[in-house]
């Protein structure tokens, strides 16, 4: 396999691990800078890892006859422009 067929495949996979383990790693942040209690930001970051597993199914039912280079290249371009 090519290198160059490689690396939008592995800048993905760091940025979406990145993305989900990232809240763990600022709670205490988010729990001054949001001045709310902390059992709170847990309830928040666990609600949303609830809502991206939920959703993962479907998204995967729907776009299983997309081809899987524009769906990376549309994440990824979706990622980094978040993440800016």
């Amino acid at each position: 396999m090519r290198i160059g067929a490689l690396l939008p495949l592995t800048t993905t996979a760091f940025l979406m691990v990145v993305t989900e383990t990232m809240p763990a790693d600022v709670l205490s942040a988010m729990v001054q800078d949001l001045d709310v209690a902390p059992s709170a930001i847990g309830l928040l970051v666990s609600v949303y890892a609830l809502v991206s597993a939920a959703a993962a199914i479907p998204v995967v039912a729907l776009t299983r006859r997309l081809p899987r280079r524009h769906l990376l290249i549309g994440r990824l371009s979706r990622v980094l422009s978040i993440r800016r």
